[in-house]
């Protein structure tokens, strides 16, 4: 795969890519031949897609990137995806955020609480105020300063 890496000069993180990319090849049978098809790279042919491989290199070992490569797989089934989106995806199983991502504020989210509270209590009878306490009760609260 040497063959396949950036002409001149190399960046730590063109290697990194590379070493995630390689993982993940080496981890993928021919069941997962949309992300790298071995009979037509061997005739030369560029039948990969190196963006979500370098991506999936970066889900641990060869289990786990079989299991994230077969989820992806099962998503994308009958959809068109751009290796870009599919990236984002994989990005997001592994807790990146992407860019623009707006910071955590306290008040949205209770905004965001209340108004889930309030369409389950209008959607479903028997929603009464003790029902939803007793609901909240068994939510595990966490003080803020113990983050």
């Amino acid at each position: 795969m040497a063959e396949y890496a950036a002409d001149g000069p190399v960046s730590k993180m063109q290697l990194q890519r590379v070493a995630y990319r390689n993982r993940a090849i080496a981890a993928l049978e021919s069941d997962f031949a949309w992300l790298i098809d071995r009979e037509a790279c061997n005739r030369g042919e560029q039948r990969w897609r190196p963006a979500i491989l370098a991506e999936l290199g970066r889900h641990g070992d060869a289990e786990n990137i079989r299991d994230v490569a077969a989820q992806l797989t099962e998503y994308t089934d009958g959809r068109d995806l751009s290796d870009a989106e599919c990236v984002a995806l994989l990005k997001g199983v592994r807790g990146i955020l992407p860019r623009g991502t707006p910071e955590a504020d306290v008040d949205e989210l209770t905004g965001l609480i209340v108004a889930t509270i309030n369409e389950y209590a209008e959607s479903h009878h028997g929603a009464r105020p003790a029902l939803l306490r007793g609901a909240l009760a068994k939510v595990k609260i966490v003080d803020p300063e113990d983050n």
